[in-house]
């Protein structure tokens, strides 16, 4: 311990760090796992022993080091470490100041593998800053991606829920800009690990709350795309389905047609509102819905007439290549489509959907933690989130939660936010809450 010690001493004050493997497994200690911390001349190797005592010995020399003052850690996927480091029933403070390459570079469309030098790190690190979008990824990663590293993500995949079937706790695994749109990507990569994102009902039968007096509260957002599409375009028309309070899709089937709307046709608008704004012709759209070319055709044009504001946007989205042909979304975000010009406006809509959702996701997070008696995060699932709520005071937390989730925020005003709540025993049987005072749980 003493050489260790000795050694991160004489480290400077800027440093590159990563972990080998760079997916870490807490679900199974067993396996071999290490941080490398390089500097400009000197690398070091810290194993992570296997049982508990070293393992926080070792933790805590590494500890008093990034707290040193000064300290600036250049990293490269260290969601992994701290979800380690948690699910081993400790914690790693950054009191320095933390930079990770990865999300960085994935939010400028540039896919690479972990540098292999401090030198490396530090080159892809000057590229970043000095590329044109950083103002706008500088905030994203402040105030949307560190936290998801540091506290978010290594929350929820250190808490696990119950798989009756496997009789033990199972761990969800997350990717920060995992998707072209900028979405978490999520997989089982854990020895004891499941996807949100890919549950049978099979699944979802089997899990259950790690306490007897929890159950399941999940929240959605509804209509996010188009209520993003809304705020982007800044659509009036859009803008006043939305005041009314009814349902969405039914006000924009009403708005082109002229008809009543039913369960039948919110479908259909469903089908065909958003695909026609991200660019569907009639003849396809025909087809999608099962008509005939001549009211395809009456449908996209009454699209158009009803929501210009939102047909001139998206257009006008698809035009906004850069001198290297890339497309820039709300906040920054950027990607190259080849000839797929077409993805460009559902790229322009959902990437900062994705934005507002992973922000969400880091406010809800923090509001549970302050009231983690009574509820906690377990899951994200694209727009949705998973808490276990304590029975007694479930109505609390969704009152508290969904207060967070509709409000507005410094980084999208005036976006129009509405959620949609179910609760259940079991994820197989969640149940649609309609008023919170008339819901009953049996």
């Amino acid at each position: 311990m003493t050489i260790l010690a000795d050694a991160l001493e004489a480290l400077p004050n800027r440093v590159f760090v990563t972990t080998e493997p760079e997916t870490l497994d807490f679900t199974n200690p067993t396996r071999a796992a290490s941080l490398v911390i390089m500097g400009p001349e000197a690398r070091i190797d810290v194993p992570f022993p296997r049982t508990n005592k070293e393992f926080h010995e070792t933790l805590g020399l590494v500890r008093h080091y990034i707290a040193r003052e000064g300290l600036t850690v250049i990293g490269w996927n260290l969601k992994s470490l701290f979800s380690y480091v948690l699910g081993r029933k400790a914690n790693l403070c950054f009191e320095s100041r933390l930079i990770d390459l990865k999300p960085m570079e994935a939010f400028r469309d540039v896919r690479r593998d972990c540098p292999k030098t401090y030198q490396e790190a530090l080159q892809r690190l000057t590229e970043i800053v000095k590329c044109p979008e950083w103002g706008q990824l500088s905030q994203v990663y402040q105030e949307v991606h560190l936290p998801l590293i540091t506290r978010v993500l290594p929350g929820m995949e250190s808490t696990g829920l119950n798989d009756v079937r496997a009789g033990r706790a199972l761990f969800p695994f997350y990717e920060v800009e995992g998707q072209v749109n900028g979405r978490l990507r999520c997989a089982s990569m854990f020895s004891y690990g499941y996807s949100p994102h890919n549950l049978t009902t099979e699944q979802k039968d089997c899990f259950r709350p790690t306490e007897y007096d929890r159950l399941f509260l999940y929240f959605d957002f509804r209509h996010m795309e188009v209520a993003t599409l809304q705020w982007l375009a800044k659509d009036e028309v859009l803008g006043e389905i939305f005041e009314s309070g009814g349902d969405v899709y039914c006000g924009i089937w009403e708005r082109v047609t002229g008809l009543e709307c039913g369960d039948r046709y919110r479908q259909t608008c469903k089908d065909m509102f958003l695909p026609v704004i991200y660019g569907q012709g009639a003849r396809s759209l025909a087809v999608r819905l099962g008509v005939n070319e001549i009211t395809g055709k009456k449908l996209v044009s009454g699209i158009y007439r009803t929501f210009p504001a939102s047909s001139s946007w998206a257009s006008n989205s698809q035009a906004s290549l850069d001198v290297e042909e890339y497309v820039h979304d709300h906040f920054g975000r950027r990607r190259k489509f080849e000839d797929d010009y077409y993805k460009i406006r559902n790229f322009c809509v959902q990437a900062p959907a994705a934005i507002v959702c992973l922000h969400k996701l880091v406010l809800l997070f923090d509001l549970l933690e302050k009231n983690k008696d009574i509820g906690k995060l377990v899951y994200s699932l694209h727009d949705g989130y998973g808490i276990l709520a304590e029975k007694r005071n479930w109505r609390k937390v969704a009152i508290l939660a969904q207060q967070v989730l509709e409000a507005e925020d410094h980084l999208y005003p005036g976006l129009r936010l509405r959620t949609a709540l179910q609760v259940g025993e079991k994820l197989s049987q969640l149940r649609v809450v309609e008023s919170l005072d008339s819901f009953t749980i049996f």
